[in-house]
């Protein structure tokens, strides 16, 4: 697909009151890249920056330099994409070319979804200083908010509480998001993606983004692929070079129903992971906000506000809460606030385990966690006492495999046995009923919920308390009503 080879708009800091000519501040438009073949037919990255070009001459509040009178500049830039030239040669270039700031832009478009972003960057040191990005139907009406949104916020008051609030802060590249599948690839998500992050990154106060277009890693990256070297060893130093002190990169993987992202921030002076994530989407409409999402996570890790946990299981797949909510299932990649967070990990057939991490920023924090079977030696040594008649040897082995094992699912059988001997062979009603009423808090998702309810009616008919189990049997019927419980209660509702 061919690109316009610069997506680059110039913009300058606007002053509360309208100044003389020669203190306006200096940007020029050039054209944008255009990231999906409908955009590249439609010429769409030149269209919509001349959009934005006429939008800011206008509005009278910049001083604009048209496309033609920066292009030596341009044609620089140019030969450093190609390798011909050398990055060093455009420092300094603001006075000679009287332009204080680039913008950087793309257009992405496909069907009724159309992607337009714009970045001003200090032409001397690439940093994003201001950025606009929007989802519109059209790039005619995204370009045209874009003008205006640079004109009512790019102002020096903006810009100064930015300097101000990232003076010490990191600087961050986006390098690349590779597509992974042949549906991404097509689509051409990881460019449009990577182009968009860098956007809703370049926006943040907190952190400062290096702008990536025409970054030479990724053009010595592209070279050495074209060569059929896959990784690009000096993409660190010329990061380090470039005083950037993380590099972002990641994958992308569509399927019919769900588009997989996967992303990384690495330390360019030691090369190791500090965050990384897994987000997951339905719909390419919901690429911006997970891109702003995405771009305040980083930016709170880089702040020393939250860190990675990856938490692996021997076996997989357990179900892991975190401070009582649910993660999903084994192995789990989350962001968390720095600090102590309570795990636990529950997994059919094995105990449940009851874990503490503190989390710490800037690095991964790794927890694996093996898993013990659950022993029913003592549940099949209970059933034999019963069988026995030994019933009061038989609730103590039920109560000793609850103690051992009461967070584990097994335990709901050890527990519904337990109130069955007690109400039926030992008469003791009261702890029957409470065995019961135990059983029906712990597992609310229980097979035998019902049969635990019809205990408790048949304690309390013994206790004389007929109201209290004539309501539990209305219960069952109406809450159960398929269940072996609910029979028995329809049988059994004339003794009540």
């Amino acid at each position: 697909m061919k690109k316009t080879l610069l997506c680059t708009i110039l913009l300058a800091v606007s002053v509360s009151v309208m100044p003389q000519e020669d203190k306006k501040d200096r940007m020029a438009v050039t054209s944008f890249n255009t990231l999906s073949e409908e955009a590249d037919l439609g010429n769409l990255g030149i269209s919509s920056s001349d959009i934005i070009e006429k939008s800011l001459i206008d509005l009278g509040r910049f001083t604009i330099r048209r496309k033609g009178e920066i292009q030596s500049y341009i044609d620089n830039l140019e030969k450093i994409q190609l390798g011909l030239k050398n990055a060093d040669a455009l420092k300094d270039m603001s006075g000679l070319l009287k332009v204080n700031y680039l913008i950087v832009g793309s257009v992405y478009k496909a069907g009724t979804n159309c992607e337009v972003d714009a970045r001003a960057v200090n032409i001397d040191t690439w940093k994003i200083v201001h950025s606009s990005g929007i989802n519109s139907f059209d790039s005619e009406s995204a370009a045209g908010y874009i003008g205006k949104d640079i004109y009512y916020t790019f102002t020096m008051e903006n810009l100064e509480q930015k300097e101000m609030e990232a003076k010490d802060a990191s600087t961050l590249e986006v390098y690349k998001f590779r597509d992974e599948t042949e549906s991404s690839i097509k689509s051409g998500y990881g460019e449009f993606f990577a182009e968009m992050l860098n956007s809703e990154i370049g926006a943040l106060r907190g952190l400062w983004a290096r702008e990536r277009t025409n970054s030479k890693t990724l053009i010595v990256e592209k070279a050495l692929e074209m060569a059929g070297i896959i990784e690009n060893n000096s993409s660190y130093e010329i990061f380090l070079k470039n005083n950037v002190g993380y590099m972002l990169r990641g994958d992308i993987r569509s399927y019919n129903d769900i588009i997989c992202i996967n992303y990384q921030v690495i330390n360019t002076s030691n090369k190791k992971v500090v965050f990384m994530d897994h987000l997951e989407i339905s719909s390419p409409k919901a690429f911006r906000p997970l891109a702003r999402q995405m771009a305040k996570n980083i930016e709170n890790s880089l702040n020393n506000k939250i860190g990675t946990l990856n938490l692996t299981t021997r076996p997989s797949g357990a179900a892991v809460l975190i401070d009582n909510d649910p993660a999903g299932s084994s192995p789990v990649l989350i962001s968390l606030d720095k600090g102590k967070h309570n795990i636990r990990v529950q997994l059919d057939g094995y105990q449940t385990i009851i874990s503490e991490i503190d989390i710490e920023p800037k690095k991964i924090n790794y927890l694996n966690i093996p898993l013990s079977s659950v022993d029913k030696k003592l549940i099949f040594t209970a059933q034999n006492f019963e069988r026995k008649k030994n019933y009061a040897a038989a609730v103590e082995s039920y109560k000793e495999f609850i103690q051992k094992y009461g967070d584990t699912r097994e335990a709901d059988v050890a527990y519904y046995r337990m109130g069955h001997v007690l109400l039926v062979n030992l008469k003791k009603y009261n702890e029957a009923l409470d065995t019961f009423q135990a059983l029906v808090n712990k597992y609310p998702d229980t097979n035998i919920r019902a049969e635990a309810y019809y205990g408790m009616a048949n304690c309390y008919r013994e206790m004389d308390d007929e109201l209290m189990a004539k309501e539990i049997v209305n219960y069952i019927i109406k809450r159960y009503p398929e269940t072996f419980a609910a029979e028995m209660a329809k049988a059994g509702e004339s003794d009540f």
